[in-house]
């Protein structure tokens, strides 16, 4: 979900004042992202113990339990976040300064909040103003689509059957299924809120070690759009026998 924060200054400084009021407000957003309220649904129980039975991730083993007792949860997520940013980032909503402006006696930031699948924009927009408590800055909603609150596909349906196993098939060596709950949004939720499941696979890998995304010369390799095609071609024929 897209926010705006608005800042208003007074007095002959009135800029500079709403400068401030906008700096002060994005950095108890920022320090707060560590202090969202935790969620741990189905997918990320079952990605984070799938992970920790992948050697890489073994230390993620003692740590994940922790994650379902509400005494020991923070501190699990505290030691997770100092291992693994990015797993962290699956518990909790998180917020990113996409950019900054002042205009005329007033100041504006647009954020990049990733809120949790169950969470509504409303209980997400209350936690920022209160985080915020600076009666100079509004927070709202930019104007524009807002994904609805769903709950995660669950792992049980004949779809994600049929697609562990033309996986497990294709790749019988070295593939691990698990779900993933990405942190980016998704026109899925639209078709979630609506009672049907939906899944991303990652068909098409980029080539180890390469960056280059949303970049002018973003790429992947032409061996992997074409194991990708197949690979997706066979999980239409498996679910199409699976029906």
């Amino acid at each position: 979900m897209r926010v705006m924060l608005t800042a208003r200054g007074t007095g002959s400084r009135s800029s500079q004042g709403a400068i401030v009021h906008l700096n002060e407000a994005i950095s108890r957003l920022t320090r707060a992202n560590a202090d969202q309220p935790l969620r741990f649904n189905a997918t990320t129980r079952r990605f984070f113990r799938g992970l920790s039975n992948i050697e890489e991730y073994d230390w993620l083993a003692p740590l994940w339990p922790k994650l379902e007792n509400a005494l020991t949860m923070q501190t699990a997520a505290n030691q997770i976040r100092m291992r693994d940013p990015d797993l962290d980032a699956l518990l909790h909503t998180t917020v990113y300064v996409e950019n900054e402006k002042g205009v005329n006696d007033s100041a504006e930031a647009q954020l990049d909040v990733r809120r949790m699948p169950s969470d509504t924009k409303e209980e997400v927009l209350a936690r920022l103003r209160q985080i915020v408590n600076d009666t100079a800055v509004e927070v709202n909603l930019m104007p524009g689509s807002q994904t609805p609150a769903t709950d995660p596909s669950p792992a049980m349906t004949p779809l994600y059957s049929a697609m562990r196993r033309v996986i497990d098939r294709i790749y019988p060596h070295d593939a691990v299924v698990l779900p993933f709950m990405s942190r980016n949004s998704s026109d899925a939720s639209y078709l979630r809120w609506r009672g049907m499941p939906v899944y991303g696979v990652p068909l098409f890998v980029r080539e180890p070690g390469e960056s280059r995304v949303r970049g002018n010369d973003e790429r992947i390799a032409v061996k992997s759009l074409d194991e990708g095609v197949e690979l997706l071609w066979q999980m239409v024929l498996e679910t199409a026998g699976e029906n």
